[in-house]
């Protein structure tokens, strides 16, 4: 099981908590148990509490193929802004040595 997000109690918030399963069985009993319920926060004699809604992922935003397409155009992406960089560098690398090479033959 893994988590992702942030859950603040906090009336005044409005924030998102996912738990992505690695087996179907174990999320519908995950489904099940916290359908209806809430979570409580008890401080001294202050209590707040915030209702659970319990959904699955209908966008398939969390699915294999997607979390691998969106990698793949990550890694594009990542390789680009290499590859620009990489040229950048090249481009002033090449300005250095032509005016070096214009101060030395000055100097000759």
């Amino acid at each position: 099981m893994r988590h992702s997000g942030s859950l603040r109690l906090n009336s005044n918030e409005n924030s998102s908590s996912y738990v992505q399963f690695s087996e179907y069985g174990s999320f519908v009993r995950a489904m099940d148990e916290f359908r209806g319920m809430k979570l409580v926060r008890k401080e001294a004699d202050k209590h707040v509490s915030v209702n659970i809604q319990v959904s699955f992922d209908k966008s398939k935003h969390l699915s294999e193929s997607s979390v691998k397409r969106r990698k793949v155009i990550r890694d594009r992406l990542i390789e680009k802004d290499r590859e620009k960089a990489e040229e950048e560098e090249k481009k002033l690398r090449d300005e250095r040595e032509k005016k070096e090479k214009e101060r030395w033959e000055e100097i000759q």
